[in-house]
């Protein structure tokens, strides 16, 4: 029997109290008027889920008990784990706690990208079908330099590194050492903080959960109807790094690289993870969202080593000095000028914090400034997106959102359960307009979404986007917007070690402009997107030069490189190869 009584209902009126200072809410999918242009979009997605013969659904296990975990999954990750250029596609599907509700539940569904537009479910075949989790986030990387992508998956209990060999995965979290204790963990990213060449591993972690845990507990909006509970009632688990010894094994050096920080008295709860050079000295910084902490901001001292900066960098807390609800993350540049911002989804009755980069490890909050903030409001943003969905030659954000109560109108009748997301299309400075409800299909519809990410799936230049739901299916989203604009498209490669070139900038410079993109593993929410850099040029059609700064040391300039077509550039190679298509 549950013990401790919790009801929402006071706390969700605080928040409200806060929030007044900043702006007056609206209807949670209400379109603000600051949106509305004269013009109609170009932007358009069709949903090809069905045609593209993906049936999925994530199972959340949620039948009655109210277990905080079912309110959370679930990820996704895009791929090429078979190294044909074509970005594959993992799910992460769940978990059923009674198995006589759903049967063969699998907890991850791998399909492979046919290249005509279609995907064929390749589970069995690469050895995934066998591996029993509840999990929730993916993070891909060549932590063995052997060529292939492999795989790491977060889940309740133990972890879940999958070994990549011509295709076919094996877990070998245990024998290299990541799998982990059995606390739930959440985010994670592959990066080589040390330059070293070989791919270390973040692992972040939320609440210190078990079923007695919450049963001892019972929550609940209008205290008469169990519902999930509030995370400040669980203890938080802190992060672990894992330092890549460089034969196929991990140590754990979370306390040695600087990382054992206690976040204000309480460990962190993490919920996503990106990459960032806040401080522009050529090593790899890391950017923590964490649910109801203080986000932290890991700077890289230039030796592999950190040190916590977010309250400094002005991006721990909201511009009203408290702690927010942070869900995903992703790192890029609003409007080309060279000042990367951090944006984080929040919880609803929060906005989207957009902290744009004063280029000197320095944040500003930039929420409202950039339109982001307001008609974010009452929305509950998990999965967030940065992309040019348009090739215009700016970035566009894609937000995922939903509640965790299905309820929550009986105390908050502008907050819905199923909430439409936002797509907020860049006008080339940064500044933002929900076009959501205009571009319509699956973006325009009320969802309970989670992760999203992107990847050109057609390999027609322009990127498509993945969208979960949480106890419910995926959206495959083509891309079909029109006209269609010129792009240049680039696949990094390393030889000999961090072969996906997890780190690498490359700037285009081109009619007076210049864009910059990182190759990254994770982003967002739980989730991955491919690796290959795409940049809109809009109606240029030409490029002066690509510069590409590689992880470590060297550098290689491109003068005039092709434009329109899928190239990848070798480390060390002067040579600029056109994808071969399998």
């Amino acid at each position: 029997m549950r013990k401790n009584v919790v009801i929402w209902t006071g706390a969700l009126f605080l928040f409200s109290l806060f929030s007044c200072t900043e702006n007056k809410p609206q209807d949670a999918n209400q379109t603000p008027a600051s949106a509305n242009k004269e013009q109609e979009p170009t932007i358009r997605f069709t949903d090809i889920t069905k045609e593209a013969g993906i049936d999925f659904k994530h199972e959340s296990g949620a039948y009655g008990e109210f277990f905080m975990p079912e309110s959370m999954g679930g990820g996704a990750a895009f791929l090429d784990y078979n190294g044909d250029n074509f970005q594959d596609l993992l799910l992460i599907g769940g978990w059923a706690w009674d198995k006589s509700k759903v049967q063969n539940v699998p907890s991850l569904r791998l399909y492979k990208n046919n290249g005509n537009g279609t995907f064929d479910e390749t589970s069995q075949q690469a050895g995934l079908d066998k591996i029993k989790a509840y999990a929730f986030g993916a993070t891909v990387g060549d932590y063995d330099n052997d060529g292939d992508d492999d795989v790491f998956v977060t889940t309740l209990t133990k972890n879940i590194l999958l070994k990549n060999d011509g295709g076919r995965f094996t877990d070998v979290a245990k024998t290299a050492g990541v799998q982990g204790a059995d606390v739930w963990s959440t985010a994670s990213i592959f990066v080589d903080v040390d330059l070293d060449g070989n791919l270390d591993l973040y692992v972040g972690n939320y609440v210190k959960w078990s079923k007695e845990i919450d049963r001892s507990l019972w929550c609940s909006l209008d205290g008469k109807s169990d519902n999930y509970c509030n995370p400040d009632l669980f203890d938080g688990e802190r992060g672990v790094f894992y330092h890549n010894n460089g034969d196929g094994t991990f140590s754990d050096e979370t306390k040695l690289r600087g990382f054992s920080v206690i976040n204000h008295l309480a460990p962190i709860k993490t919920l996503g993870i990106a990459l960032i050079d806040a401080d522009h000295n050529g090593w790899p910084d890391l950017v923590l969202a964490n649910d109801m902490q203080a986000d932290l901001l890991f700077l890289n001292l230039g030796n592999g080593t950190f040190k916590e900066t977010g309250t400094q960098a002005g991006i721990a807390y909201s511009r009203l000095g408290k702690p927010q609800a942070g869900m995903g993350v992703v790192v890029g540049e609003l409007d080309n000028r060279g000042n990367e911002s951090i944006i984080v989804g929040n919880f609803s009755q929060q906005p989207i914090s957009v902290y744009k980069s004063l280029n000197n490890g320095l944040f500003v909050d930039n929420s409202y400034t950039s339109k982001i903030g307001e008609p974010s409001f009452l929305t509950l943003t998990f999965g967030l997106t940065l992309f040019d969905a348009d090739l215009d030659g700016d970035l566009d954000l894609f937000a995922a959102n939903g509640h965790i109560f299905t309820d929550i109108q009986k105390i908050a009748g502008n907050i819905t359960y199923r909430q439409i997301p936002h797509f907020f299309v860049n006008d080339g400075e940064g500044i933002f307009s929900d076009e959501a409800r205009k571009i319509g299909g699956v973006i325009g519809d009320s969802l309970v979404a989670r992760a999203s990410a992107y990847a050109d799936i057609d390999l027609d230049g322009d990127l498509d986007l993945l969208v979960t739901e949480n106890n419910g299916p995926v959206h495959l989203l083509r891309n079909d917007t029109e006209p269609k604009l010129h792009f240049f498209r680039i696949l990094l490669r390393a030889k000999g070690g961090n072969t996906n070139a997890i780190g690498a900038l490359a700037t285009i410079s081109y009619a007076g402009k210049k864009q910059r993109r990182t190759v990254t593993s994770s982003q967002g929410y739980l989730s991955q997107p491919e690796f290959p850099l795409t940049f809109g040029l809009g109606q240029i059609d030409k490029i002066d030069s690509l510069v590409v700064n590689w992880p470590g040391e060297g550098t290689s300039v491109f003068k005039n490189p092709a434009i329109d077509k899928f190239l990848i550039i070798e480390k060390g190679n002067d040579a600029v190869k056109v994808a071969n298509i399998k």
